[in-house]
């Protein structure tokens, strides 16, 4: 009978809708591509949690370590935080550590990561490597093998080269001296 609340119900239902079925489907804002969840950006790239990806792992690494070191579920928002921040963090060094190495130049051969594959206990048959096994991998399976080898090659390279390997200054050494 008011043509406002009429107004303002018709403005309303077109508020709900769009924010509970448009939205939604479109992504949303943690939406990803790939049908992960994207956490924030790193040099325009996502930061994005998705099946078997770094990311993952570090949360299933941190949850581990938690319940190690007998942190209880009880304190779920601060355990909670607690996981899902520090796989955030990590992933985010980890892509600040591959940006600085692809910048740089550095690079793994294929036949540096064919080595590591046959490395592998995922391939190994009575101790050595199985060619059968690896070819019964999937492609996607193999490429994302590749790929997370190669990222964790050009990690250990920098934190062995870049943050290891820097020689201490002069005044450095004198100061510690002192």
């Amino acid at each position: 009978k008011n043509p406002f609340i009429y107004a303002g119900t018709i403005v309303l239902l077109v508020i709900v809708v769009v924010a509970f079925v448009f939205v939604p489907a479109s992504g949303g804002a943690l939406g990803g591509s790939g049908g992960g969840l994207t956490f924030g950006k790193y040099a325009g790239k996502g930061v994005t949690y998705t099946q078997n990806s770094y990311f993952a792992n570090q949360v299933k690494d941190l949850n581990d370590s938690l319940r190690q070191s007998g942190m209880t579920e009880d304190m779920y928002q601060f355990y909670a935080f607690q996981v899902w921040r520090g796989a955030f963090e990590r992933s985010v060094v980890r892509m600040a550590i591959l940006d600085a190495m692809g910048k740089s130049g550095a690079a793994v051969t294929e036949a540096r990561l064919d080595e590591k594959i046959t490395e592998l206990p995922n391939y190994q048959e009575d101790g050595k490597f199985s060619l059968q096994k690896y070819r019964s991998a999937s492609l996607g399976e193999k490429l994302r093998l590749r790929n997370d080898l190669r990222d964790d090659m050009l990690t250990q390279a920098y934190y062995e080269d870049v943050l290891l390997g820097v020689e201490p200054s002069s005044k450095e050494i004198a100061f510690v001296k002192e």
